[in-house]
């Protein structure tokens, strides 16, 4: 665990690691999910997502995960607007890079909704 705005609940981040050929039964998500892919493969019902992929599961998604090989992830939860239904993936290999602000600046845009908004920058 990274960080907990209350113990139990609210918004959170911590790295999970599953081992090899790990699962969780399928569940229905009561906060929304956004991770990254550290390494390894993360699975469900959408895809297998690699290295440096991002995803979003919105509040009352339903899914299995699992990982064959093992993986990392760097989750957080309870961090976006409620109404925001949309399934996001991003594969941040094969996403552009727009310019910065400032100079020396990247940013990759990866999801908006309303003033929400959310990218990776370097």
């Amino acid at each position: 665990m990274l960080g907990r705005q209350a113990a139990g609940s609210g918004r959170s981040t911590s790295v999970v690691k599953y081992e090899r050929e790990s699962f969780f039964e399928t569940h229905t998500h009561s906060a929304d999910k956004e991770f990254l892919v550290l390494d390894g493969f993360f699975s469900d019902e959408m895809g297998d997502f690699g290295h440096d992929m991002y995803v979003w599961n919105s509040i009352g998604s339903s899914h299995q995960s699992h990982s064959k090989d093992g993986c990392t992830i760097l989750l957080k939860l309870s961090q976006k607007v409620a109404d925001d239904t949309e399934f996001v993936w991003i594969d941040t290999h094969n996403t552009a890079w727009h310019q910065g602000l400032v100079d020396g600046l990247s940013v990759m845009p990866i999801h908006s909704f309303g003033t929400e908004h959310i990218a990776s920058f370097k």
